[in-house]
């Protein structure tokens, strides 16, 4: 009897595995209901079970169609039987656990082949999809409290987890990574790491190899790397703000995976080995290195405990990329340097590395012109001027363009140099712009540095017109527009009253409406409450403060005059002589006001050979009273006439009398038809004792004398 119910049971056994297969045929045809499916595989799992159809491929059958049920009906338990169903597979787990790496690795092992080829020819569930599944099924049982997660053995749970990630296809890694990161529970940072070396094994040996060959095979693995990009990487490393888009956050899943098995163990150290390895591996040119440097900078960041060695590691591994990169390869290099400095923002030892090792700013010294030149405004004020020597006479102008608008105070003397050679539009602007850098600083030295070698481009007798006419007016201009005056060198007000007098002196015509502004700039910075509107008048109002030493704190002084070694006289001499009517005429009263107010000051500095008196007395005397015999201008030649004289009635003992009498006599000679003029001149030179006396002394003055009493 016994023999024959073992028989019987057989037989039902056979029966039951006829009609599985009987049902899978059906369900290849024509799409059973997984629930009707879970049923019959559910009784067959627990009544039915024969040598043919083992428990382990009940329960691949019965997790397929648990997977199928959850896509149909867009729920894990769609009821409670199927609920059910897989509570109790669940807790036969090495079953569970079997069937699984199964179905992920498509190995149906110790399935009859009827059932095996069956099961192929079913509608096809691929890895993600199981993985995804069993990721929610987890997370279900966890929030009915049937997986109780205190009495888990959590990196248990987490290395068979990362085991079934890392068999799911390679382009399916991110989206594995993304899931898997739903189901881990928060960590509380200020706990201590745990330490497990199987974890270690399982992150060197497997995951940390799959997430860096996704990342290279990945066709999408790419990132708009450009500097208005830069804070938002930064905020993905810091903040691990992914982006806002699907695609970008599964992207970055596997990097969120990583941080966060590191923040719970201390398994980075082991792990950096291999990080290292595979980063060095890739150039920077490579279509996915700018995401795989992401991954690395991230991973330093947020897990190396003393950030700056590690980091080193990376800034030399850019450092040793540079050379041989492409211009797009330099500018990722360049764009991660920015990244890290303002990661330095949060980290004190970010910072310092920083701070002590400017690698950017060497490497981009020796590169590119192009590229350099985009990010002169992050150099040192040292590595600037050290570019700029080293490129000021090879790239000048096309470095230009850029340093012209730089905030940072450029003091290359080559590039200064050829600014002031060029002073085109650019030279100017760039001049103008360091100039108003170094008053804002408060630079004195170098204001009062570069203003001097303005003035004596000023004093360069060659030039195109317009080159001179653009820097005798802008030049004052930059000066009178800064509002601190007393922060420009001390003899500043000397220099911009030369300049407008020689501004003044041979460019006026056309460009009158800018040379009156100017000296009405000036005025209002020298003698605040003067009401003074015209070029000349105005001249002649400072030169009388300067006769009577007024105290204002920025009035000139008598040195504008000196010569050092030239004299601005020399230059207006200069310009006399081009005879220009217009010019002379302007020339000639200014010089007349000079004499007239400063005769004695002027004197002081010698009367012989081409001293500032000698020139101005000779532009008066042998270049225009003895050339207007019969004067165009009747009105000026009367009062430049009357100026001088008054000059010269200012003599004492030690003035030059063979010189001054010479002069005297040639003006008494030339004006005595005009007998008005004549005898207000004689009035003039009667005033001054000790001039009278030595030019009695003088038989040509006598009778000149005693012309005028008949």
């Amino acid at each position: 009897m016994k023999k024959t119910a073992i028989g019987q049971d057989e037989v039902i056994n056979r029966i039951f595995t006829s009609l599985l297969k009987q049902i899978l045929r059906d369900e290849t045809r024509k799409k059973l209901d997984p629930h009707v499916v879970l049923d019959f595989l559910d009784a067959g799992d627990k009544l039915f079970l024969d040598s043919e159809t083992s428990k382990k491929a009940y329960a691949i059958l019965k997790l397929y169609f648990l997977c199928r049920n959850r896509k149909s009906k867009l729920e894990c338990f769609s009821c409670g039987c199927v609920q059910k169903y897989f509570i109790e597979l669940y807790k036969d787990g090495t079953r569970l656990h079997e069937a699984l790496n199964c179905l992920i690795k498509s190995k149906l092992s110790d399935s009859p082949t009827i059932i095996e080829r069956l099961f192929n020819a079913m509608t096809v569930i691929s890895a993600i999809e199981y993985f995804e599944y069993y990721i929610e099924l987890l997370g279900e049982l966890q929030n009915c409290s049937v997986i109780d997660k205190t009495d888990e053995k959590p990196p248990s749970r987490l290395i068979q987890l990362l085991g079934l990630l890392c068999e799911t296809r390679l382009e399916d890694i991110p989206r594995a990574c993304s899931k898997l990161i739903s189901l881990l529970e928060p960590v509380n940072e200020k706990e201590q790491k745990k330490k497990f070396s199987i974890l270690e094994t399982v992150l060197k040996s497997k995951l940390l190899p799959r997430i860096f060959d996704n990342l290279m095979a990945n066709p999408l693995a790419k990132l708009d790397l450009n500097r208005n990009s830069v804070q938002k990487y930064v905020e993905i490393i810091v903040n691990e703000k992914y982006l806002y888009a699907l695609e970008a956050s599964v992207l970055f899943a596997p990097l969120q995976l990583l941080n966060r098995i590191f923040l719970e163990f201390d398994a980075f150290a082991k792990s950096w080995p291999i990080i290292k390895n595979r980063l060095e591996l890739v150039t920077i040119d490579a279509p996915q290195a700018s995401i795989l440097l992401i991954y690395v900078l991230s991973l330093i960041y947020r897990n190396d405990i003393s950030e700056a060695i590690l980091l080193g590691e990376f800034d030399l591994y850019l450092e040793k990329q540079f050379p041989g990169a492409s211009v797009v390869g330099k500018r990722i290099i360049i764009i991660f340097f920015d990244i890290m400095k303002l990661l330095g923002a949060e980290k004190p030892k970010i910072h310092s590395y920083f701070k002590e090792n400017r690698t950017k700013t060497k490497l981009l010294m020796n590169s590119e012109l192009e590229l350099a030149v985009e990010y002169l405004r992050d150099f040192s004020d040292y590595e600037l001027n050290w570019f700029l020597q080293q490129r000021a006479d090879e790239d000048f102008q096309f470095l230009l363009e850029t340093a012209k608008n730089l905030q940072a105070p450029v003091n290359s003397d080559g590039f200064w140099r050829n600014s002031l050679e060029k002073f085109d539009e650019n030279s100017i602007i760039f001049i103008e712009n360091q100039l108003k850098i170094m008053a804002t600083r408060i630079d004195r030295k170098g204001l009062a540095l570069r203003i001097q070698q303005i003035s004596q481009k000023m004093m360069q007798k060659s030039g195109k017109i317009e080159e001179k006419t653009a820097i005798f007016i802008k030049f004052p201009q930059i000066l009178l527009e800064i509002a601190d005056f007393s922060i420009l060198p001390p003899n500043s007000s000397n220099l911009l009253f030369s300049t407008l007098i020689l501004g003044f002196s041979a460019f006026y015509d056309g460009n009158e409406a800018q040379f009156n502004d100017l000296f009405r700039q000036f005025l209002s910075k020298t003698i605040p409450n003067s009401t003074c509107t015209s070029p000349m008048e105005i001249i002649e109002e400072i030169c009388e403060k300067i006769r009577i030493k007024s105290n204002f704190r920025h009035l000139p002084d008598i040195s504008f005059l000196k010569p050092n070694p030239d004299t601005i006289i020399t230059q207006i001499s200069e310009i006399f002589d081009t005879k220009i009517a217009k010019n002379d005429e302007r020339i000639v009263e200014i010089c007349s006001i000079l004499l007239e107010k400063l005769a004695p000051q002027l004197q002081a500095f010698g009367d012989r050979g081409k001293t500032p008196f000698c020139q101005i007395v000779n532009i008066i005397v042998d270049k225009y009273v003895k050339n207007s015999v019969e004067p165009v201008n009747f009105q000026l030649f009367r009062e430049v006439c009357e100026r001088a004289v008054d000059g010269f009635a200012m003599m004492t003992e030690q003035w030059n009398f063979l010189f001054l009498s010479a002069k005297i006599l040639t003006i008494l000679n030339l004006t005595r038809r005009e007998a008005g003029l004549f005898a207000v001149l004689m009035r003039k030179i009667n005033k001054n004792e000790i001039l009278l006396t030595k030019l009695r002394g003088k038989k040509e003055f006598v009778q000149l004398e005693g012309s005028l009493e008949l």
